[in-house]
């Protein structure tokens, strides 16, 4: 989705400077459910949503490698969330998707897919609506997270979703497990 924040190019007149001020501060964020918590994720850093269907468990992976889809000719790995998190590997079941994301890794593009639990809904939140990265949260590593959101009176993490999936992160982890 992509709203017009500058009038001067389209010509249109009616939006002042304080709503295009206001449409820059706010942003989108898809909320899910991950082990019983609601996370979030800015929508601009999303390529895609499909859902959870034919995940292919490859034999030997680390905990957090839920399995590979083919989506398009294209072998996407999917990353559980969850055990990244330590917390219990996620059960898929109808509510269940994968968030599809775009990455760069040694200079090469691919495409990483992330397990969530369900989708929740997409919410427009306001830098006043956001706690960034509040020093008492020992939940996750500071790096993965933007800040926690309030959104109808409940807390959502959000995630900097490309901290979260590097590659580089990743693979750090799985190295960790076979050393």
């Amino acid at each position: 989705m992509s709203v017009n924040i500058n009038p001067k190019k389209t010509g249109q007149s009616n939006i002042d400077d304080q709503e295009i001020s206001q449409r820059r501060q706010n942003n989108n964020y898809i909320v899910f459910g991950i082990a019983s918590r609601k996370y979030g994720v800015e929508v601009d850093s999303i390529s895609e949503i499909i859902e959870y269907g034919r995940v292919l468990k490859v034999p030997m992976t680390p905990s957090c490698i839920h399995g590979v889809v083919y989506l398009r000719g294209n072998m996407i790995a999917v990353i559980d969330i969850a055990s990244l998190f330590s917390r219990p590997k996620s059960q898929p079941d109808a509510r269940s998707s994968i968030v599809i994301i775009d990455c760069v890794y040694r200079g090469r593009e691919l495409r990483l897919g992330f397990l969530v639990e369900s989708i929740e809904r997409v919410v427009e939140l306001s830098l006043g609506d956001i706690e960034l990265r509040p020093e008492f949260s020992v939940e996750l590593d500071s790096g993965y997270t933007r800040g926690i959101g309030i959104v109808e009176k409940e807390m959502v993490t959000l995630l900097d979703i490309e901290n979260v999936l590097s590659v580089e992160s990743i693979m750090d982890l799985v190295e960790s497990q076979y050393r």
